[in-house]
């Protein structure tokens, strides 16, 4: 190989490699943006096609489920025993996703609103702080609905020991939540008393230290049951 071909060469393989370090660059800067946004960081395409639902679904039922994967992922119609239960989750949302998609992804005739999310604003390491304010902003635009819904509040479910110590993040959160829970006379169900009796997610419920089995689900349900209205 001559030495020109052997410099092409290697100018070659070097520009390769600038452009694959700029592509990934970039990538890592919108991850970072879409963590300081409080952005759902997933496929927006898929996101903004499961949201565009919510706002051509029927309004008649009048319990709404709301949050994030942990939502979406559950059969609610099934596991409750009943047909006026209406799913609003959307895999890798936020509290700020949602607060966004408020007051649309609420049925007009629903009656009460289980929350569930956070999770993924502590796998972003959004500081509490922001988080609470995306929550505080949730319960006043359900609220200012009307009639107004019975807002019921869940903590969110900490993880699982496997997934690099965010459980302290989600504690944090659960604690100020908790107090917004009193503070604005909402319901609670504390899922975790069931799910993470010692702060983590037992490994019973999970096969990803986050997402929830059908054990969970079956439990979770026993507990809306035993605390929500049975009509």
């Amino acid at each position: 190989m001559s030495r020109r071909a052997l410099l092409v060469g290697v100018l070659c393989f070097a520009l390769g490699l600038g452009a694959v370090t700029v592509v990934t660059r970039v990538h890592e800067h919108l991850a970072r943006v879409s963590r300081m946004a409080g952005a759902p960081p997933l496929d927006r395409a898929g996101y903004e096609r499961r949201e565009s639902q919510f706002r051509v679904l029927p309004a008649d039922a009048r319990i709404a489920i709301i949050g994030d994967s942990r939502v979406q992922e559950g059969e609610w119609h099934e596991l409750l025993g009943r047909a006026d239960v209406a799913n609003r989750g959307i895999s890798g949302d936020t509290t700020a996703g949602l607060l966004a998609r408020l007051p649309q992804s609420v049925p007009a005739g629903a009656r009460i609103c289980v929350i569930q999310i956070g999770i993924n604003d502590a796998l972003q390491q959004l500081p509490p702080e922001e988080a609470m304010r995306n929550f505080a902003g949730i319960v006043t635009k359900i609220s200012q609905l009307q009639p107004p819904p019975k807002i019921v509040l869940t903590p969110v479910i900490s993880a699982a020991n496997t997934m690099g110590g965010i459980n302290a993040a989600v504690a944090e959160l659960n604690t100020r939540l908790r107090q917004l829970a009193t503070e604005r006379q909402l319901g609670w169900i504390d899922l975790n008393a069931t799910l993470c009796p010692d702060g983590e997610l037992e490994a019973k419920w999970t096969n990803d230290g986050v997402h929830l089995n059908g054990d969970a689900y079956r439990a979770i349900a026993a507990e809306l049951q035993r605390q929500l209205p049975a009509d």
